[in-house]
Formats: structure tokens, sequence, C-alpha cells
């Protein structure tokens, strides 16, 4: 599909689904002279979007110009992404939210074992990251974030180093990913967070000293199935007195409702399961 660049000009949201986009120039003499930076929102879905939007030519072209202003993206099915996309990343400087979900072969790891990467958003306050069945590791995170929420991500075998410093997390939700056996070191850093919820992670067996030291000023508390974190939250545990003062403590037996389900997409073809956890992600149809 051919697009004009100029008709980028009064776009708010674009949303593109399975489709390759070729931006072109307009005529000479028929360029806009509006500026190009009302894109706000940003959602690509399929690996031939990705590559549309995300290509250094059509980058240098103009598109760089469109992408700068934009707040919010969502990345979704997108499996010809191996590595943290951080070259395209810093083309959007005031990105708040950004949402990665199902790309199936993401695995995370930089360009260089040597150096550990960061992700190159210095505005983010919002990322989700969900059932990336290969994600290994996630880059150092800006000292901006508000929110992680990290579910459905089996194969992850640790959290971002610097976790612990980040001064304005306040909600940190991690669920259903089974290859993590410990929340990272320190953590007391913590000193806005208010929501903890974590499930689904039974080889997390205990919490960080520095970041036990921040329960008690904690305003929601979530632990479930992790038997052995659970047992030191229950009456008689040893995080029972330090989680005392805390409003609300949900510790479910058993869960009611299914909290994933795995659905046939019908535009995905024959045999193609799409991951779409109920909570924390919006719906991409």
């Amino acid at each position: 599909m051919r697009m004009p660049l100029c008709c980028l000009s009064s776009l708010v949201r674009l949303r593109i689904v399975s489709v390759v986009v070729d931006m072109v120039m307009p005529p000479d003499g028929q360029q806009s002279q509006r500026p190009l930076n009302t894109l706000q929102n940003l959602k690509v879905r399929g690996d031939s979007s990705f590559v549309s939007i995300f290509n250094e030519s059509k980058l240098q072209l103009g598109l760089r110009d469109c992408l700068a202003s934009v707040e919010e993206l969502e990345i979704y099915r997108c499996s010809n992404i191996v590595r943290w996309p951080l070259e395209e990343l810093r083309c959007l400087p005031r990105l708040r939210s950004l949402h990665i979900r199902d790309c199936s072969k993401l695995e995370g790891k930089g360009s260089s074992p040597e150096e550990e990467e960061v992700l190159p958003l210095p505005q983010l306050e919002r990322l989700i990251i969900g059932c990336c069945d290969s994600l290994l590791e996630i880059p150092k995170l800006p000292a901006s974030l508000e929110e992680m929420v990290i579910r459905y991500n089996r194969s992850l075998v640790a959290l971002p180093s610097n976790l612990g410093n980040l001064a304005k997390l306040r909600n940190l939700d991690v669920c259903n990913c089974g290859g993590l056996k410990a929340l990272p070191d320190g953590m007391d850093g913590l000193t806005s967070l208010e929501q903890l919820s974590i499930g689904g992670c039974p080889g997390i067996e205990k919490l960080p000293q520095g970041l036990l030291q921040r329960l008690p000023a904690l305003k929601y508390l979530y632990i479930s199935r992790c038997p052995d974190l659970k047992r030191r939250c229950e009456e008689g545990g040893e995080y029972f007195d330090l989680i005392s003062s805390i409003p609300e403590k949900v510790f479910p037996i058993w869960l009611e409702a299914r909290v994933a389900r795995v659905r046939r997409s019908p535009s995905a073809g024959e045999g193609s399961n799409v991951c779409v956890p109920h909570l924390g992600f919006t719906p991409f149809y």
C-alpha cells in the first residue's frame, strides 16, 4: 500500500495490520507545509508492518520526523524481532507507553554481550511485555518508568538489573514467568512503589532485603501460585508483620476464572494461536 508522507501530517492515531506500507514523497509542488508532528499513537501488527515503519530508508525520507511525536507504541505478533529494537526506539524520544506482545522470537539479547543495553526512551512511563515465549532478558530501564507489567513470558530468567533503582515506579506486576527464580538484589530504591503483584512464579521463594523494607508502605499486594513466598506472607510467616499495614492484600487459593486464554485468530490462519491476557493488556483487533 502506497501512502504519501504528507498524509501523516494530520494523523493522531495509526494502526498498521499485516500490510507493507510504502511511504512515498509527494510530487514536487504538492508537499504539505504542515508539520509532521501530530502522530501520538502507533500500533503495528505483523512482520511486514514493523519493517514498513522502522525502515532506515523511510526514516531518512522523513518518517523519522513523524515518529518523533509518538507517545504510545504497541508492537504485536512481530516474529522477525529477535533482539531489542534499540535503534528503532531511538526514533521515539517522547514515547511514554510501550506494549510488546506475542513476539515469539524476541530473546532480548543485545548486540554486544559485554554491554548491558538500556532502553533509549527517556520519557517512558509504562512498559508492558507479554506472551513473548523466547524472551530471556529485559534491558535496563529509564528512571522515568512508573508502571511495569511483565506477564506470560515463560523463558524469562531475570528482570532488569537496575529495577531496584527506579524511584518513580509505582506498580510492579510480574505474573506467569515460570523461569524466574528471584527478583533483583536491592530494590530499596523503589521509594514510590504502591502496588506489587507476583503470580505464577513458583521459583521466587523470597523477596530481596531492599524490597522487604518497602512492604509496609504498599497499598496493594497480590501473591498467587508462589507457594514459598505465599507461606512467608501468611500468619506465622516471616513477612506477616511487615505486610500487616497494607490496606489490600490478595492471596487467592485458586483462580476461579482463567487469567489467560489461548484463542484462534481468524486472520492468523490454521494452526495459529494467539495468547490474549485479560489483565494489563488492551485487545488488538
